[in-house]
């Protein structure tokens, strides 16, 4: 049988110290003597008063971390405009935001500030407003926005001098320099590659990079810069829900007659991890997913030695991860690539999905039963369900799992990434005439689900985006599936390749997802061709309360 299989790889000077306060940055016009006009001869222009001066925009929104531009016009008293003049920009507090000799205000703290630009001892201000940033994580952009052209990343960090450079692209282009905040404090302007020196060295930081387009368009990314290991605070989770990545080969039994673990896995030896990437830190993140999944199936999954422990082993031959639900203890998967560089964390958490979701419910679980060339549009939709839904929990809660912002940073932007892979997936299923499909023929080399499952996850998060919540929502997806029993087995007919067996698949993930937003689903699905029995689906969805 053809396998599903996703990795998703991560995002493959001069600078000064700010002091609080009132601070004049820039430089005045150099002077010199000169010959007194004739009162024949006019004056130099730019020797004219200055009149007036208006600073543009007046007012100027940011959040904390976030750059803009101002820019001052100097007008004499005919109104003329006076060009080449020197412009002097202050910051009434500093606290809040700095600007720079060039205008540029850097936003370092909620509050409103006034910035001051003068101009031959006349002035102009703008007003300042600075919000905390926002603190939710979603996919709405991957899913229905404009993918970034802007994609930078930590080239080398060295520990000893806090010598950092960042290379990185933009393929709109843009005139305009970038802007920095280096998460330090600090501010520059400049192109790639990008250098600056940090002064303490002992932690890590997220730089954002702001690109400026034609207009008032723009954009940024957060990049990740580490020195050192994550400063995790470690929170509670429970001891039979750990996840281990073993220095020694466990041995995996099946419990699935038939199944067996592929030859040749490994265990993952010390040369994967370092100082900037603990195991043990892996491990936790892992472990905090892993009470996260449960969650989802309100731990309604098979008991594997009294708990769920899972492992994760090395396979190196196999270029991506996959999921091993069957074995005990309950393990995945993953190429040595996974944990060299920035893990790849979405991809983990879907193999997890399907250690869970194929575990559950415990008294019938559907691994071992929906197998076969028609599982994809329950196991795979659910698997990209679940890792979305992992990442926004712990990303926009990552306070409450102990995860630093380098750390939450590397997982939302594993997890965009897998998002885009989602919104790519589904816009082809569109642009191909929506050819629905449950059955992947192992006579032909492509997969002829793909799409289908794809748009079944994508419709499920487009939805979770709207109620700015994964959890609740999934959590009754599966509580409807935890009710699969034999007669949903018997209609499910994972060895049949027709059209009743085709059109209960579709309408009991319709169903499902319908009921874990309460909301009827079926014009939607309908719309993209999903085939639908209205009283198999009254059926599943009145079957909880």
């Amino acid at each position: 049988m053809k396998q599903h299989r996703f990795a998703h790889a991560g995002l493959a000077r001069t600078s000064r110290r700010i002091a609080a306060g009132w601070l004049l940055v820039g430089a005045t016009a150099c002077s010199r003597d000169v010959a007194a006009p004739s009162t024949t001869t006019p004056p130099d222009s730019t020797a004219a008063a200055v009149a007036s001066v208006a600073v543009t925009p007046s007012t100027l929104s940011l959040t904390v971390s976030e750059t803009g531009q101002l820019s001052a016009l100097a007008k004499d008293q005919a109104g003329n405009t006076l060009a080449g003049r020197t412009v002097v920009w202050a910051s009434r507090d500093t606290t809040i935001a700095t600007v720079t000799s060039g205008g540029l205000v850097a936003a370092r703290a909620p509050g409103s500030v006034a910035v001051v630009g003068t101009v031959g001892g006349k002035s102009d201000s703008a007003v300042v407003s600075v919000a905390a940033q926002a603190l939710a994580f979603n996919f709405t952009r991957e899913l229905l926005g404009t993918s970034r052209s802007l994609s930078a990343a930590e080239q080398s960090a060295d520990p000893v001098s806090g010598l950092v450079t960042i290379e990185g692209g933009d393929t709109r282009q843009p005139a305009t320099p970038f802007s920095i905040a280096w998460g330090d404090g600090d501010y520059t302007s400049g192109w790639f590659p990008m250098t600056h020196t940090y002064r303490d060295a002992a932690k890590n930081y997220v730089v954002r990079i702001t690109a400026y387009y034609s207009g008032t368009s723009t954009d940024y990314t957060d990049v990740p810069v580490r020195f050192v290991a994550p400063q995790i605070s470690p929170a509670a989770y429970p001891a039979s829900l750990a996840v281990s990545i073993p220095t020694q080969l466990p041995v995996l039994t099946s419990r699935e007659p038939g199944y067996l673990p592929p030859p040749g896995l490994v265990a993952f030896d010390d040369s994967y991890f370092g100082a900037v990437l603990p195991r043990a830190d892996v491990e936790y993140v892992l472990s905090q997913a892993a009470a996260v999944e449960a969650g989802i199936v309100e731990n309604d999954m098979e008991s594997v030695d009294g708990g769920f422990r899972q492992v994760v082993l090395r396979d190196p031959v196999n270029g991506g991860a996959y999921s091993l639900w069957f074995t005990s203890p309950v393990a995945f998967g993953a190429n040595g690539a996974y944990f060299q560089g920035t893990p790849g964390w979405s991809s983990l958490f879907h193999e997890m999905g399907h250690n869970f979701s194929l575990n559950a419910p415990a008294a019938f679980r559907l691994g071992g039963r929906i197998d076969g060339c028609a599982n994809a549009i329950v196991s795979e939709a659910l698997a990209q369900m679940f890792q979305h839904a992992v990442a926004f929990e712990l990303v926009n809660n990552a306070t409450r799992y102990g995860l630093p912002a380098d750390l939450a940073l590397d997982i939302a932007n594993s997890a965009r990434a897998s998002a885009g892979v989602v919104r790519a997936a589904y816009d082809a299923y569109l642009s191909r005439g929506k050819p629905f499909s449950t059955w992947n023929d192992p006579a032909t080399p492509g997969d002829e689900t793909f799409g289908t499952f794809m748009t079944v996850a994508r419709q499920f998060m487009v939805h979770a985006e709207q109620a700015q919540s994964y959890l609740a929502p999934l959590t009754r997806v599966m509580r409807l599936l935890r009710r699969f029993d034999q007669a949903m087995l018997d209609a499910y007919a994972p060895q049949a390749n027709d059209a009743a067996a085709s059109t209960f698949r579709a309408t009991l993930m319709v169903a499902a997802v319908s009921y874990g937003f309460r909301q009827d689903l079926r014009a939607e699905f309908r719309a993209l061709n999903f085939p639908i029995d209205d009283a198999t689906f009254t059926t599943l969805y009145g079957s909880l309360p």
